[in-house]
């Protein structure tokens, strides 16, 4: 597939190709950030699964949720999603590295033999291929008009996400635990609150990559008519209460979408088609604090 592809359904479906790789947790706070907040960025080892609702044939859209995706009318008051949101845990092989430790590793596709030597990693393993594809993903041309970077410390995200939004008075969105912590099974979840939209003209969005430490592969999206963004207060059925992030895309007429994929095709997608998703807990999206 040519780059450009890649890189069109890495953007709009990273969420169902990587699905929530093992990731520790912690908590991050940088100059760049409004000085009377706090933003947690938690990074959460697990899977984020099915969310239920209705549309066309609902035995279908019932199983096209189950690969994390929806349509906008299913945020809804009331509405029931089974959701797997898993418990953090913290790993010190998976945390964010400062910038002193990230500036010594070597990250480029011609270097992997070093990295993978540095990591200890056989070079023909399973391991080596992930790496390998993760580094191919970073060295991708963009699609035009789109701005990506993988950052391998924080201050480089915060850099990327303020050039590319013009402003570095940001704040950090997650899906976050609302309750002290969480039992990790997955159980319907009703949506508790009227869903608030976050309005705004342009978001940085970072997945976090698969890779011996925490690297975020980030891209902007246009806000407004062409994506929006969601902020939905759940309650799960057992007492846990989350705010789940969740991302509609609007004007998909011109992306290159692979609409074999599982999650598309049981969604009945059609081209241009809106398409909705959580993001994982893992996963930040940067906007302007104004």
């Amino acid at each position: 597939m040519a780059a450009a592809g890649i890189i069109s359904n890495l953007i709009l479906l990273f969420y169902v190709f990587l699905l929530m790789h093992g990731i520790g947790a912690r908590t991050i706070r940088t100059q760049h950030l409004d000085d009377d907040e706090e933003h947690n960025i938690l990074m959460v080892n697990g899977r984020q699964d099915a969310m239920h609702g209705d549309h066309h044939s609902s035995s279908h859209h019932h199983m096209a949720i189950e690969f994390g995706l929806f349509r906008m009318n299913d945020l809804s008051l009331g509405k029931k999603m089974l959701i797997e949101f898993p418990p953090k845990v913290l790993s010190s092989s998976t945390r964010l590295l400062p910038r002193e430790e990230a500036d010594l590793i070597p990250f480029s596709l011609n270097q992997l033999p070093n990295i993978l030597n540095i990591f200890s990693i056989p070079h023909d393993s399973p391991e080596a291929e992930t790496i390998e594809s993760t580094l191919r993903v970073c060295e991708s041309e963009p699609l035009q008009g789109v701005s990506v970077f993988c950052a391998t410390f924080l201050e480089s995200m915060v850099d990327f996400a303020g050039n590319t939004l013009g402003t570095y008075h940001l704040r950090a969105k997650t899906t976050t635990a609302l309750t002290k912590s969480l039992t990790g099974r997955k159980q319907n979840y009703t949506i508790s609150e009227v869903p608030k939209e976050v309005p705004v003209p342009m978001m940085v969005v970072c997945h976090m990559m698969s890779y011996p430490y925490v690297v975020y592969f980030c891209h902007n999206l246009k806000g407004e008519s062409e994506n929006k963004l969601f902020k939905v207060p759940m309650m799960g059925d057992n007492g846990d209460r989350v705010e789940g992030l969740g991302i509609c895309h609007l004007k998909t007429s011109n992306l290159n979408l692979d609409l074999n994929n599982p999650g598309l095709r049981l969604l009945d997608q059609k081209r241009g088609d809106h398409f909705c998703h959580f993001l994982p807990t893992n996963h930040v999206v940067w906007v302007p604090s104004s």
